[in-house]
């Protein structure tokens, strides 16, 4: 990818894409198969800014949720340090009052 479709994230030095790949559906929409060629064409576009969340895919029951960040690890293998990767956390992983937030107790 060319520096020159990277642009400077904020002060973090940083240099991600200038589109960022949302992946809420990967893993229930889009089977894994099918994320992952979603990635690679995002990647062959010059994408290398992907977000996820702890709690996608977003329509999964409690037993899926996190689905979506084990379809992206097993894809980023062996190429994590070529992406930046962003994440929500705290969201809602269960039916426990512990299921959700930012404690050690969250899962």
């Amino acid at each position: 990818m060319s520096s020159n479709n990277l642009i400077r994230l904020g002060n973090t030095g940083l240099q991600v894409s200038r589109l960022c790949l949302g992946t809420m559906t990967f893993g229930s929409s889009a089977d894994e198969p099918q994320s992952m060629s979603i990635l690679d064409a995002a990647t062959d576009a010059g994408v290398n800014f992907i977000n996820t969340a702890n709690r996608y895919p977003s329509d999964a029951s409690d037993e899926r949720k996190g689905y979506t960040e084990q379809i992206i690890g097993k894809w980023l293998k062996g190429r994590r340090e070529r992406f930046i990767v962003t994440t929500k956390a705290g969201g809602l992983m269960g039916p426990m009052p512990w299921a959700a937030g930012t404690s050690r107790k969250h899962s």
